[in-house]
C-alpha cells in the first residue's frame, strides 16, 4: 500500500517483507514523480533491492565499510616507546663518546 504524505514524501507499507514493516521514501526535489501505481511499484522495487542487500549481508557477505578517520588507538603508545628507545640510544652514545 502506498500512502502519499506529501508530494515529495511517500510512505510504503510492506506486508510481505521479512525485514521491513514500512518505508518512507523521499523524492528528489528536481524529479517528476510518476503516477500513483508506478510510484508504488518503483518504491517497492527499490526497497526489495535494499532488502536483498540486507539478506545477503546476513548470509556471510560483508558490507564494505568506509575507513575510519583519525589516529590508531595505539599510536601514542607506539610513539612513546619509539621516543624512549631513541632517547636511551642517544644517552648510550653520549656516555660512550664523552
Amino acid at each position: 500500500m502506498v500512502k502519499g504524505v506529501n508530494r515529495r514524501i511517500v510512505e510504503v507499507s510492506l506486508p510481505d517483507s521479512e525485514i521491513f514493516e514500512k518505508a518512507v521514501v523521499f523524492l528528489r526535489p528536481d524529479s517528476t514523480p510518476p503516477s500513483g501505481n508506478d510510484l508504488g511499484r518503483k518504491a517497492g522495487e527499490s526497497i526489495s533491492a535494499l532488502e536483498s542487500g540486507f539478506s545477503s549481508a546476513s548470509s556471510g557477505h560483508t558490507v564494505p565499510r568506509s575507513p575510519k578517520k583519525g589516529l590508531h588507538p595505539l599510536f601514542f603508545l607506539r610513539a612513546a616507546v619509539f621516543l624512549t628507545v631513541i632517547g636511551l640510544a642517544l644517552c648510550g652514545a653520549a656516555v660512550l663518546f664523552f
